[in-house]
C-alpha cells in the first residue's frame, strides 16, 4: 500500500506539471484564423497547446485511476464509473465535462480550447 501512496504522489506532481504547461500554452494563446496560411513554425503554438491539453486531461485520469485504486481497492472498468466517485467526493465538478475534454483528441482539426478553460474555472 505504501507503494501505491508513492505513486500516488509521484503522479500527483506530474498532472501539476502537465496542467502548469497547459496555463502556460493558454496564456501564450491568439486566436486561430481558418482563412490563414500558417507556416509550421507559426502552428507550433497550437499544437503544443493541444498536445498538452490531452497530456493533463491523461494524467488526471491516470491519478484518478490510481487514487481509486489508493481509496477503494479497485479500478473501475470505464472512465464514466471512474469519474462518477471523482465527481462525489468534488475532486471534479462533472463528469460529463472530463468525458467531453477527454474526447477532444478525437477532433480532426485544429479546434479554439478556450471555450473549456472558462468551463472548468
Amino acid at each position: 500500500m505504501q507503494d501505491l501512496k508513492k505513486i500516488l504522489m509521484k503522479t500527483a506532481e506530474r498532472v501539476l506539471a502537465a496542467i502548469g504547461l497547459t496555463e502556460d500554452s493558454i496564456k501564450r494563446y491568439r486566436p486561430y484564423d481558418p482563412s490563414v496560411r500558417y507556416t509550421s513554425r507559426q502552428l507550433e503554438p497550437y499544437d503544443a497547446l493541444s498536445d498538452r491539453f490531452v497530456r493533463s486531461v491523461e494524467m488526471c485520469f491516470l491519478f484518478f485511476r490510481i487514487f481509486e485504486r489508493h481509496a477503494f481497492g479497485d479500478v473501475s472498468e470505464t472512465y464514466r464509473d471512474n469519474l462518477n466517485p471523482m465527481e462525489k467526493l468534488g475532486a471534479i465538478r462533472s463528469a460529463d465535462l472530463w468525458l467531453e475534454m477527454r474526447h477532444i483528441q478525437n477532433r480532426p482539426c485544429r479546434t479554439p480550447l478556450i471555450p473549456w478553460r472558462r468551463r472548468l474555472a
